[in-house]
């Protein structure tokens, strides 16, 4: 990645993702708020190997301004699992962080809320592709 990729400091998602989390914390008991949906969105978008080129140009599309990073991330451990696990994100992991979101969103809400699964059915690893199984 370039060095010109800057960080930022307030972290956004499309109109459509943020949307599609409050359809997922309708149906779903698991998640108090929006910020919750977004770090497990995180997780499962780095857990299912999900990710965009795009994050670099540094734009989304009506993005709209959720979370400042500091209140997202107090400890700094999401911002230490992206750099570990995608050290493509270089010097900008919270802007990456936002790609992963609107990834883990779309295949949360396609999951939980349009297919009616479980939690625990999302979760289930079995149906990554043959290449995808072989995890740390």
């Amino acid at each position: 990645m370039s060095a010109d990729v800057n960080e930022i400091i307030q972290v956004g998602l499309s109109e459509e993702a943020d949307r599609q989390v409050a359809e997922i914390i309708a149906v779903s008991k698991y998640f108090k708020d929006d910020q919750d949906v977004y770090k497990f969105a995180v997780g499962v978008a780095l857990a299912r190997n999900m990710h965009n080129e795009k994050w670099k140009d540094g734009s989304l599309e009506r993005k709209k301004n959720k979370f400042s990073v500091s209140g997202l991330d107090p400890d700094g451990s999401l911002k230490s699992i992206i750099s570990l696990l995608r050290p493509d994100a270089g010097n900008a992991p919270y802007r990456y962080s936002q790609w992963l979101a609107m990834a883990g969103i779309n295949f949360l809400h396609t999951e939980l809320v349009a297919n009616a699964k479980s939690i625990i059915d999302v979760l289930e690893l079995d149906d990554f592709q043959e290449g995808e199984k072989t995890r740390p």
